[in-house]
């Protein structure tokens, strides 16, 4: 919680009135009378897909013509684990344009790829199956299970137990949610359908972080394991390419070009 009520009414509403807005509205908290509750949310996702400095999806070995990643959900690996405060202004305004700038190039000799007879089926029939009609659980549950348990679990400082009960947390909500189904079956704009699709995205997302931070046995920057508190770059100075076929998670690496800038213990 945090409380703001000595300040005074007066001086809440003319600091913070966003805030006391946000608060009366969504809360039903006046934070000039209560406090005000406070929960820590994720702000910036270092690491993503894996691409080049022109932002080609590679994972080294492999690239993808045709493919490009930029912003938060691409790395370009110029951060680390240790990304200082502002530095994702680079993701997107320096990466940003050298993919555009790439693709624009790309196109004027590409053709159109390809494309198999049938690839739309499976979308269709996941549509269809979420509206079905049929009765199954909510994602509000979903939600809240899976914030839960990646805080608790997963959060700023880690150890090797609940990170693994956190994993086979994720698999089981995973396995649940295959009963979900939309009370709404409009085929048009139907935003259940899209929270149902952004959930499902979000458990195979918190099964791979999971699943990498309990394999990566060293504190790196934001990961920071109580368990291993020091930084081993011998066994893990990598990158973790974790992939997702159907429940099991493979990770395999990428190694990290050091040549411009190297590794230092971060001191202050």
């Amino acid at each position: 919680m945090l409380d703001a009520t000595h300040l005074g009414r007066e001086t809440v509403y003319a600091k913070i009135p966003d805030i006391a807005d946000f608060c009366k509205t969504y809360l039903a908290v006046d934070p000039a009378e209560k406090p005000m509750p406070v929960q820590p949310t994720a702000h910036y996702a270092m690491g993503g897909i894996p691409t080049n400095v022109d932002g080609q999806v590679t994972t080294g070995a492999v690239t993808y013509e045709g493919l490009y990643a930029a912003g938060e959900c691409a790395c370009v690996s110029v951060h680390g684990a240790n990304r200082l405060g502002t530095n994702s202004l680079v993701d997107l305004v320096v990466f940003g344009r050298r993919a555009g700038m790439h693709v624009a190039e790309y196109v004027k000799g590409a053709s159109m790829p390809a494309i198999p007879n049938g690839a739309e089926e499976a979308a269709i029939k996941k549509l269809e199956r979420l509206r079905d009609g049929s009765t199954g659980p909510h994602v509000g549950p979903f939600y809240t299970e899976m914030q839960d348990s990646m805080m608790a679990k997963v959060g700023v400082y880690r150890n090797e137990s609940p990170m693994a009960e956190a994993v086979d947390e994720m698999q089981a909500l995973r396995e649940k949610f295959r009963d979900v189904r939309a009370e709404d079956t409009n085929a048009k704009f139907n935003s259940e359908i899209l929270g149902i699709l952004e959930l499902e995205n979000l458990l195979d997302l918190s099964l791979l972080t999971a699943a990498s931070a309990l394999n990566r046995k060293e504190s790196r920057g934001a990961h920071s394991r109580e368990d291993f508190p020091e930084r081993d770059d011998p066994n893990w100075l990598k990158h973790t390419l974790a992939t997702l076929d159907g429940d099991t998670v493979s990770i395999d690496y990428k190694e990290v070009d050091t040549s411009v800038w190297e590794p230092k213990p971060r001191v202050y």
